[in-house]
């Protein structure tokens, strides 16, 4: 019989996961390892179509009335412990991101969506359990054929 090795194969659906298995060369077949799955830490936590109104803009027909942002929220942390423990406290909780867009947009007049996007990532950021924070901003009302944005990704 064939002796087989660890093999390790990126799962296409799932990249931040590994699933290792195989055989050891000094077991039997029925001691084969079983699959498991190996988290390599690049796990994210999001928020996706976040609406909130806030007067940010360049031109000064944008500062008359609050106007629609949408922004997604991803972060890239390890969740390995938090998926084991169920503990609230071992995991990034998305409602500080949350609370963190919501000041920024609510807050004072920003020209550019390229810096509301900036500061929300950098404030994001502060938790250190966040390696990688990806913000996008999107303004749906200012054209009628389309929705402009921005997409910044900050690493700490």
């Amino acid at each position: 019989m064939a002796q087989w090795t660890p093999l390790e194969i990126a799962d296409a659906h799932i990249p931040h996961v590994i699933l290792r298995y195989g055989m050891d060369k000094n077991k039997k077949d029925s001691q084969c390892d079983s699959p498991r799955l190996i988290s390599n830490g690049v796990d994210k936590v999001f928020i996706e179509n976040l609406t909130l109104r806030g007067i940010h803009g360049v031109y000064e027909f944008e500062w008359k009335e609050p106007q629609e942002f949408v922004i997604d929220i991803s972060i890239e942390t390890d969740l390995s412990r938090p998926a084991k423990s169920d503990d609230l406290a071992d995991t990034v909780d998305w409602q500080p991101m949350y609370k963190i867009a919501k000041e920024v947009i609510e807050g004072p007049r920003i020209s550019l969506i390229e810096k509301i996007a900036d500061t929300i990532a950098t404030r994001i950021l502060q938790n250190e359990k966040i390696t990688s924070a990806s913000v996008k901003v999107r303004k749906n009302e200012i054209l009628d054929d389309g929705v402009p944005g921005v997409l910044i990704t900050r690493t700490r």
